[in-house]
């Protein structure tokens, strides 16, 4: 009996199981992180979207935590994005929680 051999003649996983094997956890970190469900599906259909051309290049062990980097950085893109606003919408800045930059906005 042979132990610590991996057979290296198994078919690839297509992209439809990995997805089935990681939404679920991933879902649940983008909801942790957006605080709603529809914002956090969006973003793992993109995380998703933006790995799917490069699954066949990753190691399936390392497919989890490449799925929750870009998950985490598609969120710090939609989060900056939120906060920039334009100067002379005071309304939006105030929104934001923060000061105007222009008094001749006001």
């Amino acid at each position: 009996m042979s132990r610590g051999f991996r057979c290296l003649h198994l078919p690839p996983r297509t992209s439809v199981e990995q997805r089935e094997e990681h939404y679920g956890s991933l879902l649940r970190l983008c909801i942790l992180l957006s605080g709603n469900r529809q914002v956090a599906e969006d973003i793992v259909q993109d995380a998703f979207v933006r790995v799917a051309p490069k699954l066949a290049a990753v190691d399936p062990e390392h497919t989890a935590p490449y799925l929750r980097k870009v998950a985490l950085n598609l969120w710090k893109n939609r989060l900056r994005s939120l906060t920039r606003v334009t100067p002379c919408y005071p309304e939006a800045t105030i929104l934001a929680g923060q000061r105007p930059v222009s008094e001749k906005c006001m």
